[in-house]
């Protein structure tokens, strides 16, 4: 299976599994890729003090346990 086939049979799965709700997510040609520094990989490990005050403080945990909780 290819990047466009997994892309394709990931976004089916994620509108079976919140349907009726339309997933806006498109899929699009693939761009150039460019990793970012090294300092940037796996920052929740790295700097995972920081990365939990930003993921309950912006309401991102919440968020992501009322989407995916409820529809399990």
């Amino acid at each position: 299976m290819d990047q466009k086939e997994a892309a394709e049979h990931s976004l089916a799965a994620v509108a079976k599994k919140f349907a009726p709700t339309p997933i806006a997510t498109k899929i699009l040609p693939a761009q150039p890729f460019y990793a970012a520094e090294h300092y940037h990989q796996d920052y929740y490990k790295t700097h995972a003090i920081n990365y939990d005050m930003y993921k309950y403080g912006s309401g991102r945990k919440a968020r992501l346990d009322e989407l995916w909780d409820g529809k399990k």
